[in-house]
């Protein structure tokens, strides 16, 4: 049962990794997650010909991603100053980093509950059509950032 979630996890963790990555490479100059979230969306609606029902799928779905992703850059500055620390001082504190890992572990585990939700919402939506371009666009995608 945990091998699967896993696998579950890693799959859908990787297709939204996936599409966020593509867009990102495609629009270095949008600096904030509003400009990336209306380019996904709209870049999607065109390439799937997304229904207003699909449309509002999809953006539950990014919102959670980009939630997540503000929550855990946020606090990166938090975590690397507690390593710092940790690696100055003369011993390392293993129930404090335990504690900070596990915490990471836990922030990740609900938004992949909540991404596994939204993810299959929306793929319930799609047509098998649009699931077909889908893979092909994971697929060039795919191929292209193995190069680089």
């Amino acid at each position: 049962m945990t091998r699967r979630r896993i696998i579950i996890g890693s799959l859908v963790a990787a297709v939204i990794i996936g599409s966020l990555t593509m867009g990102a490479c495609t629009r270095h100059h949008m600096s904030d997650d509003a400009n990336k979230k209306e380019w996904a969306l709209k870049r999607a609606t065109k390439v799937l010909d997304l229904r207003s029902d699909q449309q509002d799928a999809l953006s539950a779905l990014l919102d959670e991603v980009f939630i997540f992703k503000s929550g855990m850059e946020a606090e990166a500055g938090m975590l690397h100053d507690d390593l710092k620390d940790q690696l100055l001082s003369e011993s390392i504190d293993r129930e404090s980093l335990n504690a900070l890992i596990a915490e990471q572990e836990q922030r990740f585990q609900n938004f992949r509950i909540e991404a596994v939700t939204r993810f299959t919402e929306f793929h319930d939506l799609l047509d098998a059509e649009q699931r077909e371009e889908m893979v092909k666009h994971l697929e060039r995608g795919h191929r292209f950032h193995r190069k680089h």
